[in-house]
């Protein structure tokens, strides 16, 4: 990434070759990031993408990161509310709202969690 921002520095590359380029480099980073490090670390990589660049690419990209995370967090409240770990099934769909407060799925988990746990 330094040497690209040293070519657009001295316009070498242009700024539509620079912005194609970050969005390749940064998209293939926030993927080896997702795998490697989880959803959280490739939310705050592509976060930090889009300082730079509100391309729509990185914000759908943005987009299936935060789907992934609640996904995650569903399952796992799932789990624990399957096993009537009422307690721990509310700590992970808080946590899961803390990270993606948006998340539709979690939302209706704490609704669902709500109605059938008397301890909520």
């Amino acid at each position: 990434m330094a040497m690209l921002e040293e070519k657009r520095r001295t316009s070498e590359i242009q700024d539509n070759v620079y912005y194609e380029y970050y969005i390749y480099l940064y998209s293939s980073e926030i993927e080896r990031t997702a795998n490697t490090s989880g959803w959280v670390a490739a939310l705050e990589l592509v976060n930090k993408a889009l300082e730079k660049s509100d391309d729509e690419r990185l914000l759908e990209l943005k987009k299936a990161v935060i789907y992934n995370i609640g996904v995650i967090y569903h399952n796992k409240f799932a789990d624990f509310f399957n096993k009537q770990d009422y307690e721990k099934a509310k700590e992970t769909v808080l946590e899961g709202l803390n990270i993606v407060p948006d998340d539709r799925k979690l939302k209706n988990d704490l609704k669902t969690l709500e109605k059938t746990s008397p301890s909520s």
